[in-house]
């Protein structure tokens, strides 16, 4: 099961249907994670959701999977900088760890895998 969140920011509200494009592009590149999976012989499928706070959201549909999945084992990816600068932090480093506290914070299992960028 892939899972993936649409950010709605200032750049999504810039015209008609822009929010309706990002969730597009959200599922086109869902879909193919999963024509990658079912290629190697995995059953796969995916959920999405769009929405201002990647964390809440992202909160959301893995609470609705886990009911559906009652022992799922959630991953995200964490980007390893070699040097990193305190912004990429910010911008990269945090949504995994605020998903992954509060998915533990109501029993559901999170991994957050490493991803090295160099």
């Amino acid at each position: 099961m892939f899972v993936s969140v649409g950010v709605i920011d200032s750049r999504e509200f810039k015209g008609e249907g822009t929010v309706e494009a990002l969730k597009t592009h959200v599922e086109e590149n869902l879909k193919k994670y999963v024509d990658f999976a079912r290629g190697q012989g995995i059953p796969a499928t995916y959920r999405l959701a769009v929405g201002t706070d990647p964390v809440e959201e992202g909160e959301k549909l893995c609470l609705d999977l886990s009911k559906e999945f009652p022992h799922i084992t959630f991953f995200s990816g964490k980007i390893l900088f070699e040097k990193e600068k305190w912004y990429q932090r910010i911008l990269h480093n945090e949504t995994a760890f605020a998903l992954q506290k509060r998915l533990q914070w109501t029993g559901q299992m999170m991994v957050v895998v490493p991803a090295r960028i160099i």
